[in-house]
């Protein structure tokens, strides 16, 4: 019984690790915008969205034009989004919504 809880503690910390490290386009890192706010992608898997002034703290995942996001805590509730760079033209999409944001 002992040896069957240190195996069950072990794949529990192991499936934690796994989920805990983000997949980061390189690509994305920096910060984007536009004359209304900006994003900015950090490689700690950190998505900060200043609109207006108002920063929100988010989380993120991205790959190969697809990711996702969620606000830092709340790993549930997930926004997909697509995105395509072109030089230092970023082209977000969620949704209906698409936002074409510059290299700042």
């Amino acid at each position: 019984m002992k040896r069957l809880s240190v195996v069950l503690v072990a794949i529990l910390l192991i499936a934690m690790v796994a989920v805990s490290c983000a997949i980061i386009d390189t690509a994305l890192l920096g910060k984007w915008g536009t004359v209304l706010g900006n994003y900015e992608f950090k490689s700690d898997g950190s998505l900060n969205i200043n609109i207006f002034g108002v920063a929100v703290p988010y989380k993120y995942t991205a790959s190969a034009g697809t990711g996702s996001y969620w606000v830092e805590g709340a790993e549930i509730v997930k926004t997909e989004f697509t995105y395509a760079i072109s030089g230092t033209t970023l082209q977000f999409t969620t949704g209906d919504y698409t936002v074409t944001l510059e290299k700042l």
